[in-house]
C-alpha cells in the first residue's frame, strides 16, 4: 500500500511527539512505553478525532471513509511472507534542573535514558490498514550521573493486533509493564494531575515499584456507507508497593456516527467505568453526550463533543460535571501541520483513593518539515486542575493547580536508519507554590 509524501512524513514525524505530556494520570508512564495502546500518531490525519470527552475515551469516532476497490481486495490477503522484525535503540542524554521536583533548594543532574526493543510482526504492522498481529518487547532504564540511587530499570511486553475487513475493524491489545515510579517520573511528567493538596515535598516521597497490565478492545463497524458504530472497552490493573493500594479500572463505551451531510458527521456516545482501589470505596462514573466532525475543506478539519459526567463513590456523595472536547487540525501545505485541542474532563487519582480532578486545558502542536531530512516541532500545553472528593470520610477540599509546558525539538534523519534529535523540555506546576523544571539534551535513535 503506497503512501504519498505528506502521509509518510506525518506518520514518521508523529513519533517525535509521542511523549507522556498528553496523559493526565500515572498512565503517562505506560503511554511512554505502550503508546500504540492508546492512540496512533497525533500527526497522522487518518487517526481518530478527539471529540468524545469522558474518562478513558480520549479517542473519538473514526471518520467514515470509502476505500478504493484495490485496497478492499488487498485486505483479504494475509501472506506468510509478511513476517517482519524491527529493532530499535534510543538513547537520550539531557540535563534536568530539578530531579526531585522541589519548589526550593533545587538539585540538578545529567540523566541518560535508554530504551530498546524489538517488534515482531505478522501482516500489515507498519501501515496498520490491513489485518496484523505484533509482539513488542521493550526493556529500558534511566541512569543518573551523580545520583545513582535514583537509577531504575523497566521492562515491557505488548501484544497488539487487529482484524480488518471492508466494514469491520476489531483491535485487541494486551501487555505487561514493570517499572519504578520514582521522583524523576513525577517530576518529568509534571503535567500529570497530582494531588494538589500535597505540597511538593510529597512528590519526592512517592517512589514505588509498579506493575501495569492492560487489556483493551476497540471495534468500528460500518452498518451502511453513512452510519458507523464504534465500541471500546478496557480492563487495567495497577500493582504498587510501598504501601500504596493496588488499583483495578474497568470501562466500556460506544456510540454511533452518522454522515448527515457531505462534510458533516454527527453522533451520540456513552461511557461507563469503575475504579476499584484496595482499602478505599469504589468509584463509578458514566458519561453521555454528542459529537460532531466537520471537514471545513481539504486543509481543515474540526471536531467537537460535549456531555455530562456523573461521578459517585460507594457510600459517598455524587457529583455531576460538564465535559467537552474541541479540536482543529490545519494542514496548509504538505510540510506544515497545526493541531489544537481544548477540553474539560475528569480523572480519578490512582495513588489517592476517592480523590479526583477536573482538568480544563488546551494543547497545541506545530510540525514543520524543513527538508527531506530536517524536521522541527513545537508542543505546548496549559491546564487547570480542580481537586474534589466524593468520599464522605475525606475533607471536602477545593484546591486548584495550574500546569504549563513547552517542548521545542529539532530532528535530523539520515540513511533511513538513524535519527538525531535536539530538544528542550520546560514544565511548571503551580499548587500554588511553583515547581519548575528545565531539561535539555540530545537523543540518538537507531533502527535495525
Amino acid at each position: 500500500m503506497r503512501e504519498n509524501g505528506q502521509e509518510a512524513w506525518q506518520r514518521n514525524f508523529g513519533y517525535l511527539l509521542l511523549r507522556p505530556w498528553r496523559i493526565s494520570s500515572l498512565f503517562a508512564l505506560a503511554f511512554y512505553f505502550f503508546g500504540p495502546l492508546q492512540r496512533a500518531s497525533p500527526l497522522d490525519l487518518s487517526t481518530t478525532t478527539e471529540a468524545v470527552p469522558g474518562l478513558g475515551s480520549t479517542e473519538g469516532p473514526l471518520p467514515i471513509t470509502r476505500e478504493s476497490s484495490e485496497f478492499q481486495k488487498a485486505q483479504s490477503l494475509l501472506r506468510v511472507d509478511w513476517l517482519n522484525l524491527d529493532c530499535d535503540l534510543q538513547v537520550d542524554t539531557y540535563y534536568d534542573s530539578n530531579i526531585f521536583g522541589r519548589f526550593r533548594d533545587l538539585v540538578g543532574d545529567f540523566v541518560t535514558r535508554v530504551n530498546g526493543g524489538f517488534l515482531l510482526g505478522l501482516g500489515d504492522t507498519r501501515e496498520k490498514k490491513r489485518t496484523y498481529l505484533s509482539l513488542l518487547a521493550a526493556p529500558g532504564g534511566v541512569l543518573y550521573w551523580d545520583h545513582g540511587d535514583l537509577d531504575y530499570f523497566n521492562r515491557s511486553v505488548l501484544l497488539n493486533g487487529a482484524w480488518i475487513t471492508e466494514k469491520l475493524r476489531f483491535e485487541l491489545s494486551g501487555g505487561y509493564q514493570k517499572y519504578l515510579l520514582g521522583v524523576q517520573d513525577l517530576s518529568t511528567f509534571a503535567v500529570a494531575p497530582l494531588p494538589v493538596v500535597a505540597l511538593p515535598e510529597v512528590l519526592r516521597l512517592v517512589t514505588t515499584h509498579a506493575e501495569y497490565m492492560p487489556i483493551m478492545v476497540r471495534t468500528t463497524y460500518d452498518i451502511t456507507p453513512r452510519i458507523r458504530l464504534d465500541w471500546d472497552g478496557a480492563y487495567e490493573i495497577y500493582n504498587f508497593d510501598s504501601g500504596i493500594p493496588d488499583v483495578k479500572k474497568e470501562r466500556i463505551g460506544g456510540g454511533v456516527l452518522y454522515q448527515a451531510f457531505a462534510k458533516t458527521q454527527i453522533g451520540i456516545y456513552g461511557r461507563a467505568g469503575v475504579l476499584h482501589q484496595v482499602a478505599n470505596p469504589q468509584q463509578d462514573w458514566q458519561t453521555v453526550g454528542g459529537r460532531i466532525v466537520y471537514q471545513y475543506g481539504p486543509k481543515t478539519s474540526l471536531t467537537a463533543g460535549g456531555g455530562v459526567a456523573f461521578l459517585a463513590t460507594t457510600g459517598g456523595v455524587q457529583k455531576t460535571i460538564g465535559v467537552f472536547s474541541l479540536g482543529c487540525r490545519y494542514v496548509p501545505t504538505e510540510k506544515i501541520l497545526l493541531d489544537f485541542r481544548g477540553y474539560r474532563d475528569f480523572d480519578p487519582s490512582l495513588l489517592f483513593g476517592s480523590q479526583d480532578f477536573i482538568v480544563t486545558g488546551g494543547e497545541i502542536r506545530l510540525g514543520w518539515k524543513l527538508s527531506e531530512r530536517w524536521m522541527a516541532s513545537v508542543y505546548g500545553i496549559a491546564q487547570e486542575l480542580s481537586y474534589f472528593t466524593t468520599n464522605r470520610s475525606l475533607p471536602l477540599l477545593t484546591a486548584q493547580a495550574r500546569v504549563f509546558g513547552a517542548w521545542p525539538e529539532l530532528a535530523y534523519s539520515f540513511e533511513d536508519r538513524y535519527k538525531l534529535r535536539v530538544f528542550i523540555r520546560w514544565s511548571q506546576f503551580e499548587i500554588p507554590a511553583v515547581v519548575e523544571d528545565w531539561q535539555g539534551g540530545v537523543s540518538v535513535e537507531v533502527f535495525f
